[in-house]
């Protein structure tokens, strides 16, 4: 070859090795800008996380701002078991509680709940606007929570009733009612900070009416703690399957207020609340006035198994502390 040709063949040669060098080099660079890019994106995203992983327990809480008169709020409980009213109706629903604050609520003054529940399956936990019908518009936050049951428990039985006792909240659902009720109440009271727990009020109307006797009869010592006066409309077998809980010493200082019908349509009903349901009834006044307790026993006349718009509004009278109108 001659040497022009193979000079110029080394030329070609020494600028390609160059070229290549070059395009390496370049790749290079611009990798490590790449990596840089990326190393910059993620300390930034590390940092917007750490940001909210900071503000998250505040976000568990109600906006203070939002704490105003007649607020409404929901919270939500999905780490509890089922409700009742999801197992009787097979509808998915998440635990809830609905409350809605008084209409002269302020932050820097305390106020008792009322919390109602509602018979049969309870509902999903939703309706406070009822709770907030039967105690008012003032003074008390309203709170309506849902039912609970062990669906596994066997159910009591009750001599003379021909009622299916696996449908009415009984003792054996103490034990899910008092926990899950437990984690509810707790998170409302670090959503609203000044509730008055000395002058709170629980109840409710059938299963509702049951629910709040079996935990009192169960000694359920948040329950007693935080609530001094309870509400059995149409309910409370809590009590009427062991009469002698009611001279615990552990509800001496909490009142009672004991609404009962005397009038059923259905023949059958109207005999069963006549030989059985009258008489358990009176036998839970007695042994509660035997223990000193403060129990107020309405006969609800002419009235079965409902909540008749009069005495829904003495269950309010008699949880604000009022005096009661003479029942005829």
């Amino acid at each position: 070859m001659p040497k022009g040709v193979c000079h110029e063949s080394q030329e070609i040669c020494t600028a390609a090795t160059r070229g290549k060098a070059a395009a390496c080099e370049s790749l290079d660079t611009s990798q490590r800008e790449a990596d840089d890019a990326a190393n910059d994106f993620m300390k930034l995203a590390c940092t917007l996380l750490a940001a909210l992983m900071l503000a998250a327990p505040a976000a568990l809480h109600a906006d203070p701002a939002k704490l105003e008169p007649d607020a409404q709020l929901t919270l939500e409980f999905p780490e509890l078991p089922a409700t009742y009213y999801e197992q009787k109706t097979g509808k998915k629903t998440v635990p809830m509680l609905s409350t809605q604050l008084p209409e002269n609520y302020t932050a820097d003054k305390t106020f008792p709940l009322f919390v109602f529940i509602d018979g049969g399956n309870g509902g999903a936990g939703g309706n406070a606007s009822f709770a907030r019908r039967i105690i008012g518009a003032r003074d008390f936050i309203a709170v309506n929570l849902p039912l609970f049951k062990d669906a596994k428990a066997k159910p009591p039985s009750l001599p003379g009733v021909s009622v299916n006792m696996g449908y009415i909240i009984n003792s054996n659902d103490a034990t899910v009612l008092g926990s899950s009720y437990r984690v509810m109440l707790e998170k409302l009271a670090q959503t609203i900070p000044n509730i008055d727990a000395s002058r709170s009020t629980l109840g409710g109307f059938s299963n509702g009416a049951h629910a709040t006797s079996v935990l009192a009869a169960a000694k359920d010592e948040y329950i007693l703690s935080h609530f001094t006066a309870f509400v059995l409309l149409e309910g409370g077998i809590g009590f009427a399957l062991n009469p002698s809980s009611l001279q615990d010493p552990a509800l001496k200082g909490h009142r009672f207020i004991v609404l009962y019908g005397d009038t059923d349509k259905d023949p059958k009903q109207q005999i069963q609340r006549t030989l059985v349901g009258g008489p358990m009834v009176l036998l839970m006044v007695q042994q509660a006035h035997a223990a000193g307790l403060d129990l107020t026993h309405i006969v609800m006349r002419g009235h079965g198994h409902e909540q008749p718009a009069e005495y829904l509004k003495l269950i309010g009278a008699w949880a604000r502390g009022e005096t009661l109108p003479e029942v005829k």
